[in-house]
């Protein structure tokens, strides 16, 4: 990797959810990015928080079954790029509709929700930019709490920005972008099925296993798809 990629990837780490700097390095490579790649990579980013998001949600739709079938819809539109839209549309509709009517209290679970299945309705780089910022901020506010909980029984804890979780999944949103760009001119369902499998896989990794990933392992180039 060369100086300025390097550079430039450690911005766009560092950086914290919602900031310019960010969104505009995000916006810039999922614009070069044909629409299942885009739809993939909002997946991915839904999936490595699957236990999470469905166990906040679970209240809000009854069960968890839900959003597992919301985002097996996100995933099989990203793998079919020839799907007919309108079938796709009344598809997406209930799930989002199912969610919406019921975000008070789990708004960022909600609107991670959303945004993949707009991304996988529309294919639009917007809503796959939220669903970056939703995830990464959930892990932030979870340190957070964490450091409040550590505060009250041990005195002042420094902060740390970003927070070990938080800057791991930044490292593998980075990881999925760069794989992604080497197939973007002929899109590859193996590779959209490879990262569906990785990122349910690194969803079950305990929380210091996960944090103790080794960074080279995580931003390995993949050639072949």
């Amino acid at each position: 990797m060369s100086v300025v990629p390097l550079f430039d990837s450690q911005i766009f780490i560092l950086a914290r959810p919602g900031a310019g700097v960010a969104e505009r390095y995000l916006c810039l490579r999922l614009e070069r990015l044909p629409r299942p790649y885009r739809v993939a990579f909002a997946a991915a980013c839904a999936e490595r928080h699957a236990p999470r998001l469905r166990n906040e949600l679970s209240g809000i739709a009854g069960s968890g079954e839900e959003f597992g079938i919301a985002l097996d819809l996100v995933w099989e539109s990203a793998a079919h790029e020839g799907i007919d839209p309108s079938w796709l549309a009344s598809m997406l509709l209930p799930c989002a509709e199912t969610y919406r009517r019921q975000a008070t209290g789990a708004e960022d679970s909600v609107s991670t929700l959303l945004a993949c299945l707009e991304v996988a309705g529309g294919g639009e780089c917007e809503p796959a930019l939220r669903v970056s910022r939703c995830v990464v901020r959930a892990l932030e506010e979870q340190a957070a709490r964490e450091q409040q909980v550590q505060a009250r029984h041990r005195g002042p804890v420094h902060t740390q920005w970003p927070s070990p979780l938080a800057r791991l999944e930044r490292e593998r949103q980075f990881r999925d972008l760069t794989e992604l760009q080497h197939t973007a001119a002929t899109p590859s369902v193996n590779l959209v099925r490879r990262l569906r499998d990785r990122a349910a896989m690194e969803a079950g990794l305990p929380t210091d296993e996960a944090i103790f990933e080794p960074a080279a392992a995580m931003q390995r180039h993949h050639g072949v798809y």
